[in-house]
């Protein structure tokens, strides 16, 4: 039978200790790392939305804008199922001047909705700038009320953005 001395407890007591000390540092920078591409994945997401908000802005709510205008309802209906199709967006809704309502895309919860509203104008071939702003503002400038006929609801769902992370975390 092996008789410990006080030399080998030392020694197992060195070992532990440098042993548990590896496993922290590794946690640590497996931690940091975790955090950073988080980080950049979260700003990468951000990225996104605005690249969403601004081709709905640039490319479909002119579209959408002339086709309402021309009254054309099944180009306004196959327009915003295109822009319900975009990355992140969950619900898209046309309220028109005169309470008309048109909706593409499911119902989101409200806890993960982020609501951004374009106003529609008639005159869709001469905006001069087109006016993105937060669901909270609802008034329509002076300029703008002349050839007012609607607004845009997009409603971007944050599960989905969400989802995304949380892929992106796991490859």
């Amino acid at each position: 039978m092996h008789q410990f001395s006080k030399a080998d407890l030392k020694w197992n007591t060195l070992g532990v200790k440098i042993i548990v000390l590896a496993l922290m540092t590794t946690l640590l920078a497996s931690l940091v790392v975790s955090g950073i591409q988080l980080y950049l994945n979260w700003n990468r997401v951000q990225d996104d939305k605005v690249n969403v908000l601004s081709s709905v802005e640039s490319l479909y709510l002119p579209l959408i804008s002339k086709a309402y205008w021309h009254y054309d309802l099944e180009q306004v209906e196959s327009l915003m199922r295109l822009v319900n199709a975009l990355p992140y967006v969950g619900q898209v809704h046309l309220l028109g001047q005169y309470e008309e309502n048109y909706t593409a895309g499911s119902e989101v919860p409200e806890r993960y909705q982020e609501e951004y509203k374009f106003d529609v104008n008639g005159n869709a071939l001469h905006f001069s700038s087109l006016n993105i702003r937060p669901a909270t503002e609802s008034e329509t400038t002076t300029a703008n009320l002349a050839n007012y006929i609607g607004q845009l609801q997009i409603i971007l769902d944050k599960r989905k953005m969400h989802e995304t992370l949380f892929s992106e975390m796991l490859k």
